[in-house]
């Protein structure tokens, strides 16, 4: 038995040709359909900016044939409110569907806002400032290595732009909170800026080089560095011994560059005892230079009496 039509291009054919006739009748039918898309504020005035929190979408009822449908869900990307009445201030407006630019949408019609219902737009002056920024970076150096010299930003200033009542206020904006360990030669990184938060502010340069100096420590043995006690008659104490040699630490080229001189032991007359007495001296150093031992740690003073 045959149950295969003689001529399938026929019955392919008015298959085709009844899905488009039922496709054409679909298609011009009304339908309401609701889309949720970006919402943008545009043709904002000049010297003005929007400062107050946009929500990232609104839902909208468009109502249109199947076919003007789907050429909206095609075409509009997102809904664009234009700002261009308003003066600086807060407004709350009521949302309603001649308030979006959404192009050419043919035979399509937005019909109602279904959310957000109200928006509230801050428009304030916009202004722009130069900025110096301070870093806020901590460095932890390798044993044997201490930084030199203090952390340099590049560039050291910022151009920021945003709401001149915020801008007014400020004189320095801060790199990100880095800590960094380990480091010895030169350190260099790149670190992002750090802007208040929901201050509408933005910048020319987000990211900054950060660089520091290290130099590798050494130690070195200064000997003879005399004792002395200020404004006190020497022949009524006896220091035994009468000198110090002192240990200190310092990159290389500092310590090429003191002396004995360069160094003092003192003992405080303040706490002179009539009799025997073993006193810790007074050390001073150079800029630089850190004091790792007194050899000896102490001094044994005896105060003669008159």
């Amino acid at each position: 038995m045959r149950i295969v039509p003689r001529n399938l291009s026929v019955w392919f054919v008015s298959i085709a040709l009844a899905v488009l006739l039922w496709v054409h009748v679909v298609t011009n039918k009304l339908y309401e359909q609701i889309y949720s898309l970006p919402l943008r504020v545009a043709a904002v005035p000049a010297g003005l900016m929007v400062t107050s929190d946009i929500p990232d979408s609104c839902q909208i009822r468009v109502r249109g044939s199947g076919k003007a449908l789907i050429r909206f869900s095609l075409e509009v990307k997102s809904l664009l409110f234009r700002a261009s009445d308003y003066a600086a201030g807060t407004h709350v407006i009521d949302l309603e569907p001649k308030a979006f630019q959404v192009g050419d949408i043919g035979a399509a019609e937005i019909i109602e806002v279904v959310s957000p219902k109200k928006l509230r737009l801050r428009l304030e002056e916009r202004s722009e400032k130069v900025l110096r920024i301070v870093p806020d970076i901590a460095i932890q150096t390798a044993s044997g290595s201490r930084q030199s010299g203090r952390v340099t930003v590049s560039p050291d200033t910022a151009l920021v732009r945003g709401p001149k009542r915020i801008l007014k206020k400020m004189d320095s904006i801060a790199t990100e909170k880095r800590e960094f360990a380990n480091i010895s030669g030169r350190f260099q990184e790149r670190v992002r800026l750090a802007l208040p938060d929901s201050a509408f502010l933005s910048l020319s340069d987000t990211f900054v080089t950060v660089s520091a100096e290290t130099a590798r420590l050494a130690e070195r043995t200064i000997g003879s560095i005399p004792v002395m006690i200020d404004d006190f008659a020497a022949d009524k104490v006896l220091l035994t011994p009468s000198s110090v040699s002192l240990v200190v630490e310092a990159p290389t080229e500092i310590l090429d560059s003191v002396s004995a001189a360069s160094f003092s032991a003192s003992i405080d007359k303040g706490k002179l005892r009539s009799g025997s007495s073993r006193i810790v001296p007074t050390i001073k150093v150079p800029h630089g230079v850190k004091l790792v031992e007194i050899v000896p740690n102490e001094i044994r003073v005896e105060v003669r009496g008159e």
